[in-house]
């Protein structure tokens, strides 16, 4: 699993003007501007769209940042 700091390609402590760049550049994966790999596009763009909605939001944001590494360290724990 990709972190959505990673999607968007933003460090941990971005502003949210920074957030909201990053996102705009990610908009090459709408599926309106890859008509030729919409499938792949698709599947870009949900999880780019997903990332900056929970990184633009202060709330979920802070919720992400105290559960993401207990995920990490649990998928570390679950790999073989």
């Amino acid at each position: 699993m990709v972190g959505y700091y990673e999607v968007l390609g933003v460090q941990s402590h971005a502003s949210p003007e920074d957030i909201k760049k990053a996102y705009r550049k990610a908009l090459k994966w709408h599926p309106d501007k890859n008509p030729e790999n919409k499938e792949e596009a698709e599947r870009k763009f949900k999880v780019v769209a997903e990332a900056y909605e929970i990184l633009s939001n202060n709330e979920k944001w802070d919720i992400y940042d105290k559960k993401w590494p207990r995920r990490i360290k649990w998928r570390k724990q679950k790999s073989f």
